[in-house]
């Protein structure tokens, strides 16, 4: 919901859940994300737990008619 974005919920939510995995699975040694273009907030939350880049990718999606 746009009113409530910058309140740091997304970070919270991120690290929250980081946090979550490693205490419950402890052998996990690399966690991947990734989000949408069109989302400018979530790269900067990425940057701020520690997150790098490493791969860019682009999906494309062709509606067929049925008839």
């Amino acid at each position: 919901m746009p009113a409530h974005r910058g309140a740091g919920l997304g970070l919270w939510v991120k690290a929250a859940m980081a946090r979550w995995l490693r205490a419950e699975h402890p052998g996990v040694v690399e966690i991947e994300t990734d989000n949408a273009d069109d989302n400018v907030h979530m790269p900067a939350v990425n940057h701020r737990l520690g997150f790098r880049a490493y791969r860019r990718t682009r999906e494309f999606q062709l509606d067929v008619p049925t008839t």
